[in-house]
């Protein structure tokens, strides 16, 4: 539980440089927004950065974790303001000064305190409908 902790605190921080010391060099993750899963730390810590720079007031809140062997499993609130470019499934979208709120809940495989395997599950449509990008 103390890694997810750590990367928490390094998204507050905008640590980006941290972020990625906590995850395993193959980290692999699921999101909906991708369709083949994100390989390698690398491409995990630019798809959370991504988030955090086109949302620069993101504010996860954890609302509650469940740790179970290798899994923490998370709940969170997630609210934030559309200031900058997002990278999305059908390309780049430009700000739409949108707030969003939206609940997110984020499963953690932990192997020698590092994260090794993410899945993160939001609901893709309602985030782009609060974006304006979708139906309401």
């Amino acid at each position: 539980m103390q890694v997810v902790e750590d990367i928490e605190n390094a998204q507050k921080a905008a640590d980006w440089k941290r972020f990625g010391e906590l995850h395993a060099e193959n980290v692999v993750l699921h999101s909906p927004d991708n369709a083949v899963p994100l390989k390698g730390r690398d491409a995990v810590v630019g798809w959370y950065k991504g988030f955090f720079t086109a949302f620069p007031d993101m504010t996860p809140t954890r609302l509650v974790a469940i740790t179970q062997g290798e899994w923490v499993a998370a709940e969170y609130r997630i609210t934030g303001t559309h200031k900058g470019a997002l990278k999305g499934p059908a390309g780049t979208i430009p700000p739409t000064n949108k707030r969003v709120n939206m609940a997110n809940s984020s499963w953690y495989k932990v192997q020698n305190g590092m994260i090794v395997e993410v899945h993160e599950y939001f609901d893709q449509a309602g985030f782009m409908a609060q974006l304006g990008l979708g139906p309401k």
